[in-house]
Parts: C-alpha cells; sequence; structure tokens
C-alpha cells in the first residue's frame, strides 16, 4: 500500500499534486521531476563522484542512486539536501537552480546562481 502526504498551501488549501507551493507574493514553478534528475546528476557529476562514492557517501546502494537520475525514483527534500552536500553544493542554490526559467548545463552555472533571498533566516521573525 502506497502512502501519500497531503501537501498544504498557502491559505491552508490543499496544493495541487506536483506543484511547488509559492512563496508568499510570488510564484513558483511547477515541479518537474525530470529536472530534479538533471539537476542530482548534474551536482554528482560536478564532484566528479561516481554513483558508488556517492552512494557510499549517503549510506544508499548504487542503484538508488542510478533510479533518482534516471527519473525513476523521485527524491524527498531531506534526500535532496543530503545529495546536494554530499556533492559540495550548496543545496539553497541548488534549489535556485531547479525555479530557474532555465535549468544550469553546467557546475559553473550552478554555482553562478543567486542564492534564494531570506533563506538564511536573516529579517525572520521567530515563531514564539
Amino acid at each position: 500500500m502506497r502512502h501519500t502526504a497531503r501537501v498544504i498551501g498557502i491559505g491552508g488549501q490543499a496544493a495541487k499534486p506536483g506543484a511547488l507551493t509559492p512563496p508568499v507574493g510570488g510564484r513558483a514553478r511547477e515541479a518537474n521531476p525530470a529536472r530534479v534528475a538533471q539537476l542530482l546528476r548534474l551536482m554528482r557529476r560536478s564532484a566528479r563522484l561516481p554513483q558508488r562514492g556517492l552512494a557510499r557517501r549517503l549510506g544508499k546502494p548504487q542503484s538508488t542512486i542510478h533510479s533518482c537520475e534516471r527519473n525513476d525514483r523521485r527524491v524527498d527534500v531531506v534526500e535532496f539536501v543530503a545529495w546536494a552536500r554530499a556533492c559540495g553544493h550548496d543545496p539553497v542554490r541548488a534549489v535556485a537552480a531547479l525555479l530557474a526559467e532555465e535549468a544550469p548545463s553546467s557546475a559553473d552555472e550552478l554555482a553562478d546562481l543567486p542564492a534564494v533571498p531570506g533563506a538564511d533566516g536573516a529579517g525572520q521573525a521567530s515563531a514564539s
């Protein structure tokens, strides 16, 4: 049996499946699993890691890396962040690459992307 989580969007309404929840006052691109898979592969290759090397760093079998890069298996946010860090990339810039109009085609283009504003938590009120 497959379990699915209900994604709650802005205003407490259910978000469309496969859609990113836009930030307040902005728009987010629709999630494209093929772009995610392409970016995962780009990050690994730019780190000059073979699939087995990345799998070792992540504590996963090589077949999982292969499946994710072929878009046969989706990754969640926690896995995406771990993947980016294992490859030496800033996860915030990696997400910015997904939201960019044109996906980066090289590690240099990925590194040149600006970080998402406010991603460092600066200027945000604490929830107490």
